[in-house]
């Protein structure tokens, strides 16, 4: 699906993210800007009268309780205390409601609430409310967060009609016989309808009747794909993904959404830095698979596996053109996985 605390950080929410098509042809496109500009402004025929430029607004300044709250509820945050975390920053905001470091990172520990499966679609909403609110205080600073969470919010919104409409309908049963195709495309309508029971076992039969150990994992990736995403469940994500690179050990595309998903795991406090160990590991086939893949994920899970100490072993020497983030930053949230 390619996740600021303190001035000092940074906390961009879509670093690290997944990739849904089993099509190499099928990658992602990450929002651009529209690309347009402001309309020329007509001039007087007058001569215009020079003027000194305007004086720059003096940047806000946060001291006090707000600061320390700030600062206190990054250190929760980094040991993944969420929720204590997000107790801290609000008292940052309501101290100083002008501190968009604070309201940046209320939202991004919601958001990880939300993706990680710890809260449900309330906390999908507060992050918006707070992501917002930073757009009101500096429309500029972190703008992809909002639009990842606004995103987020509006494929929830459209899951929740979609359920509305099958309410009251008998529950739906799989094909009994078909064929890889077949029960793809029955998982793929299941999926963009939010009933992420019934896809599953699509994908199941799909993974069950394909002929090649390649078709195999590409229904791995799906499953694992739809547990991270639409069931927000890492743990079974991780399992179904690393089925799918056993399957086919030159599946990029796996192997990234296996990182991917055992950094949500981490995040999740599921486990500890053995979950990233694996991540960089993932990652790294990735680039031996295609260096030019999405590098900065493998960029990010060696920097938060620096930060934590390193690894438990030496890793065996490899060629790798990626740089790692300052140590001091904390390591962003995955981002949804793209639409098949």
């Amino acid at each position: 699906m390619k996740i600021t605390i303190v001035a000092w950080l940074s906390a961009a929410v879509l670093a690290v993210s997944v990739t849904a098509a089993a099509d190499p042809a099928a990658a992602p496109v990450q929002p651009q800007s529209s690309g347009r500009t402001a309309p020329a402004v007509a001039t007087v025929a007058e001569p215009a009268v020079a003027t000194a430029p305007a004086a720059k607004p003096a940047a806000h300044k946060v001291t006090g309780e707000s600061s320390a709250e700030n600062r206190a509820g990054f250190s929760l945050m980094k040991e993944r205390k969420y929720a204590e975390a997000i107790a801290r920053f609000q008292k940052a905001v309501q101290t100083d409601p002008l501190n968009k470091t604070a309201w940046n990172s209320l939202g991004v520990c919601q958001l990880k609430m939300y993706e990680t499966g710890m809260s449900g679609t309330p906390a999908l909403e507060s992050a918006l409310a707070a992501f917002q609110k930073v757009a009101e205080i500096d429309p500029a600073y972190h703008a992809e967060n909002l639009s990842n969470a606004q995103a987020l919010a509006g494929q929830e919104k459209a899951w929740g009609q979609a359920a509305a409409k099958r309410a009251g309908q008998p529950a739906r049963t799989v094909a009994l016989s078909g064929d890889y195709r077949a029960y793809k495309a029955a998982g793929d309508a299941a999926e963009q309808e939010g009933d992420i029971a019934f896809a599953q076992a699509n994908y199941e039969k799909a993974e069950a009747v394909a002929g090649s150990p390649k078709g195999k994992s590409a229904a791995a990736n799906w499953q694992g794909l739809l547990a991270l995403n639409k069931g927000r469940d890492p743990r079974a994500a991780v399992e179904h993904l690393r089925r799918a690179t056993t399957l086919d050990p030159a599946y990029k595309y796996a192997w990234n959404n296996l990182g991917v998903a055992l950094r949500r795991l981490y995040d999740a406090g599921a486990g500890g830095k053995e979950l990233i160990e694996e991540a960089v590991a993932a990652f790294r086939k990735v680039s031996e698979i295609d260096p030019a893949y999405k590098p900065e994920n493998l960029a990010e899970a060696d920097a938060l596996l620096t930060e934590l100490g390193g690894p438990s072993a030496p890793a065996a020497p490899q060629a790798s053109a990626t740089t790692t983030a300052p140590a001091a930053e904390p390591a962003p949230a995955p981002a949804a996985a793209p639409a098949k």
